[in-house]
C-alpha cells in the first residue's frame, strides 16, 4: 500500500447496473455512464470533493468526541477520588482540632500548677510544657498537610464534568 487515499470516478461505455453497484460497493464514489457531458463530470468530481471533505470533518469531529468522552471519564475519576479522599481527610482535621483543644486544656493545667515548680517539681513540669509544645508542633504540621489535601481535593473537583441540571 502507498497509503494514498483516492476517490475513484467510474466512466464506462457500458450500461450494467450490477458493475455500478458493485463499482460503488468497493468504494467508488460516483457511476457515470457514457456518454457524459463536461458539467455531469464537473458535478461528480464537485462531490467527489464535498464526500471527502465531509470524511475528513467527521474524522475530526470523531477525534474531537473521543478526546471529549476520555477528558470527562478522567473528570469523574478524579471527582471519585476526590470525594474518596475528603472524607477520611474530614476525620483527620476533625480529630486534630479535638487534639488543639485538648492541648489547650493541658495548657491550662500546666499554667494553674507553676506552684508546683516552687515546691520541687520544676523538672517535671517543664518537660511536661516541652511534650505539649512539641505536640502543638505536630498538630500544627498536621494540619498544614491536611489542608493542602483539601487543595488538592478542591484542584480534582474542578476537573470534573459539571452535573447536569434537573429538567422540570
Amino acid at each position: 500500500s502507498l497509503g494514498l487515499e483516492l476517490d475513484a470516478l467510474v466512466l464506462t461505455g457500458r450500461h450494467s447496473p450490477e458493475i455500478a453497484v458493485e463499482a460503488l460497493r468497493l468504494g467508488a464514489v460516483d457511476y457515470l455512464q457514457k456518454p457524459v457531458d463536461a458539467p455531469s463530470i464537473l458535478r461528480a468530481v464537485r462531490s467527489a470533493w464535498e464526500k471527502r471533505r465531509a470524511r475528513a470533518d467527521l474524522a475530526r469531529i470523531s477525534a474531537r468526541l473521543a478526546e471529549d468522552h476520555h477528558l470527562t471519564a478522567l473528570g469523574r475519576m478524579a471527582a471519585g477520588a476526590a470525594h474518596e479522599i475528603n472524607n477520611p481527610i474530614a476525620a483527620v482535621l476533625s480529630n486534630l482540632a479535638a487534639a488543639e483543644g485538648e492541648l489547650a486544656v493541658l495548657d491550662r493545667f500546666l499554667a494553674e500548677r507553676s506552684e508546683l515548680a516552687r515546691n520541687g517539681a520544676a523538672t517535671e513540669l517543664e518537660r511536661a510544657r516541652q511534650a505539649v509544645n512539641e505536640l502543638r508542633g505536630i498538630v500544627s504540621d498536621c494540619v498544614v498537610g491536611s489542608r493542602r489535601i483539601v487543595d488538592i481535593v478542591r484542584g480534582m473537583r474542578q476537573l470534573a464534568p459539571p452535573e447536569p441540571r434537573p429538567t422540570s
